[in-house]
């Protein structure tokens, strides 16, 4: 009997201008949970950014390389650290015999209307990659020029080499001028996708006739098909939001039974302590009260009696000693206004290492009840850098720590090996300076 998992899913294009689910014979279906769901997308609403690296020798392990990506535009300023995007990525040198590596990013930001977040995204300047299934036309890649209405892609030796969006004849005729200075010689026919609404004074060819496809809806959705089932062989880039965090699918779940247990114990223990200290509180101002009504009624018995010896009895010693348990017990009352419980701190660091998705592996944490001065160590690790940098900036805006005089810094966020999670060590202190 084969299981679920062991079940091909259904591959289906989703066409937004109609809002329909089409399988790979072109025939509209209904959209299961189960579809592996893929649509094209106009590459002018997605977000482009470079990325320009001298040496190479500092780029992180090929497993870690869209987290840096990720990062890196959030310090660029190309993406929000609240926001959540669909990455993809082209890697290439520099031209004219120049080192170094340009990372030609392109991303989707997630809406937060869109329950689709399943969707594969192909860009609509990535299709002609698809033709490398077709061997008669597999020879397009070498030197091609292809439009889809105005996305203009160049392709060289089978790589997405050039492209942009061109607006009017001038914009074309700069872009044709462009790949002829880099390459020595421009394309001599253009193969069109649409209607661009204006002439582009070369040789055009409609793609649809050339594959022999009935029309040119039916052969973008055939494109986008080839592409995705190519793209496991050949690892084509792809646009695709992470599937969310779940609980209970987490290879650290049991870790985060244990932390969460731990902020149990952090919430009861010192309920536990300020209760009973509580009651010995009030027991000891009781005792004290009845200790002082006590001495009063001796002293005043006292006084009228007179000993063997007819020598007074010394009550100066006996309430100086009274008024020195009066002090010690302002002192305690003192202290104890000035103690903050430091477990809603414990608490509050537990709580934001599991929504960032991170995996706490040390945390050493010391305070002075009597100076009022707290301090802490923490060792993070993540699968994903991003989730660490959202830490930082959430420990950063906490009411908890930012209402007094506090620092919380970490160190560089590294990677001791190729294979190994990204760590950073986290450090706070509170009236310590």
């Amino acid at each position: 009997m084969i299981s679920r998992s062991q079940k091909r899913k259904q591959l289906i294009y989703f066409e937004e201008d109609t809002k329909s689910y089409f399988d790979t014979h072109l025939n509209t279906v209904r959209a299961r949970k189960n579809c592996d769901v893929i649509t094209c997308i106009d590459s002018t609403r997605l977000l482009k950014h470079q990325i320009h690296l001298d040496n190479p020798d500092m780029l992180p392990p090929p497993a870690l390389m869209q987290d840096w990506i990720y990062a890196q535009c959030i310090q660029a300023g190309v993406f929000l650290a609240n926001e959540k995007y669909a990455i993809a990525y082209l890697k290439r040198d520099l031209p004219l015999s120049k080192t170094g590596i340009i990372f030609e990013i392109f991303a989707h930001q997630q809406n937060t209307q869109d329950t689709n977040t399943h969707i594969v995204f192909i860009p609509d300047i990535f299709l002609p990659k698809a033709l490398k299934k077709y061997e008669q036309h597999a020879g397009l890649l070498m030197f091609g020029l292809f439009l889809f209405n105005k996305n203009l892609a160049f392709y060289y030796r089978g790589d997405l080499a050039y492209h942009c969006c061109i607006q009017d004849m001038a914009g074309f005729v700069n872009a044709l001028h462009y790949i002829e200075t880099l390459y020595a010689r421009a394309p001599d026919v253009i193969y069109t996708v649409g209607e661009c609404g204006f002439e582009l004074g070369i040789a055009q060819k409609p793609l649809e006739m050339l594959l022999e496809t009935p029309a040119q809806a039916h052969l973008i959705k055939t494109l986008a098909f080839e592409y995705f089932l190519a793209s496991k062989t050949y690892a084509f880039a792809l646009l695709r939001f992470e599937k969310g965090f779940a609980l209970s699918e987490s290879k650290s779940f049991r870790a985060l039974l244990k932390i969460a247990g731990i902020v149990i114990l952090a919430l009861i223990y010192p309920m536990g302590e300020w209760i009973y200290g509580a009651y010995l509180e009030h027991l000891t101002l009781k005792l004290s009260g009845e200790n002082i009504a006590l001495l009063e009624d001796i002293a005043s018995s006292s006084r009228a009696q007179i000993d063997k010896n007819n020598e007074v009895l010394d009550l100066k010693t006996i309430k100086a000693q009274n008024e020195s348990i009066i002090n010690n017990l302002n002192s305690i009352k003192k202290i104890n206004s000035l103690y903050t419980y430091r477990y809603n701190i414990i608490a509050n660091i537990a709580k934001k290492v599991i929504d960032n998705h991170t995996l706490a592996n040390r945390l050493y944490f010391v305070s002075d009840i009597e100076q009022n001065i707290s301090s802490f160590e923490l060792e993070l690790t993540s699968s994903v850098q991003a989730n660490i940098v959202h830490f930082l900036q959430d420990m950063k805006a906490s009411a908890l720590i930012s209402k007094n005089k506090e620092r919380i810094f970490n160190k560089t966020i590294e990677y001791t090996s190729p294979d190994q999670q990204a760590s950073a060590k986290i450090i706070w202190t509170y009236n310590a300076f």
